[in-house]
């Protein structure tokens, strides 16, 4: 692809997904190649993410707490998130 445009989408698959990435020079020799690891989240890890700011499912955080108080669980409480 040329300098500057964007690469086609990646589709990332939930879990650790490896992206291999290659730096070409203009005369099309190889100047770098690197490797990125991309962690795609599930929904309720990116749901805990986003609202307690960690991903362990342990504490007032672990899906069956209840992280408010309200005695309802925290997993069931996604469905309203």
């Amino acid at each position: 692809m040329t300098s500057g445009s964007a690469s086609p989408d990646i589709v990332l698959s939930p879990g650790i997904n490896t992206v291999f990435i290659d730096v070409y020079a203009e005369d099309l020799a190889l100047l770098e190649s690197y490797i990125v690891t991309v962690t795609q989240l599930t929904s309720y890890p990116d749901w805990r993410l986003t609202y307690f700011g960690i991903l362990e499912n342990s504490g007032t955080t672990e899906d069956t707490a209840s992280y408010v108080g309200d005695g309802i669980p925290n997993l069931p409480s996604t469905r309203w998130a």
